[in-house]
């Protein structure tokens, strides 16, 4: 069990795009995806970014730990997708640090808001899943395996057209 993931606080969203500035706020356009579009031609998602919001107390400024993201599938297994030597499971772990500015805030606002670590996952490219999918993103801290945060979301391809006659 991790005391960083213990206190952690996680929030996920998805995006139709995301960047973040030099002073670390993030800049965001069409937050809120629930249903991922997908391009019939190129086989492959219309592009996102998984945006990963982590606050923790402030006694965690300085701690690095890994942050792991990984895409499961409808039965919740790591989903697989074409890979340079074929199909593998798309994962990612990072090692972050946790920092609290406190040049800028001062030492009474820092131990209010504490360590805010923000990461953008960007598919700007799409990523090649199956039409009418159902996935998950997972994401976990510090190599806990207890805790875990989600978020749901599905890709399906545009409306059928009208008919006629």
């Amino acid at each position: 069990m991790s005391r960083i993931a213990e206190t952690a606080t996680v929030s996920l969203a998805l995006a139709d795009y995301a960047s973040t500035d030099v002073s670390g706020k993030t800049h965001i356009i069409g937050q809120g995806l629930a249903v991922i579009g997908w391009n019939p031609e190129m086989g492959v998602t219309a592009r996102f970014a998984l945006l990963i919001d982590v606050r923790l107390p402030i006694e965690f400024t300085g701690a690095e730990f890994p942050l792991e993201i990984a895409l499961l599938d409808e039965a919740g297994e790591l989903a697989q997708v074409p890979g340079p030597s074929g199909m593998q499971p798309l994962r990612v772990a990072q090692v972050v640090q946790g920092v609290a500015d406190m040049t800028r805030l001062g030492q009474k606002v820092a131990d209010h808001t504490g360590v805010h670590i923000n990461v953008i996952f960007d598919l700007g490219t799409g990523v090649p899943l199956a039409l009418n999918g159902l996935y998950t993103w997972r994401v976990q801290l510090d190599g806990d395996e207890d805790r875990r945060w989600l978020y749901n979301f599905a890709v399906t391809g545009p409306p059928p057209g009208p008919v006629f006659g």
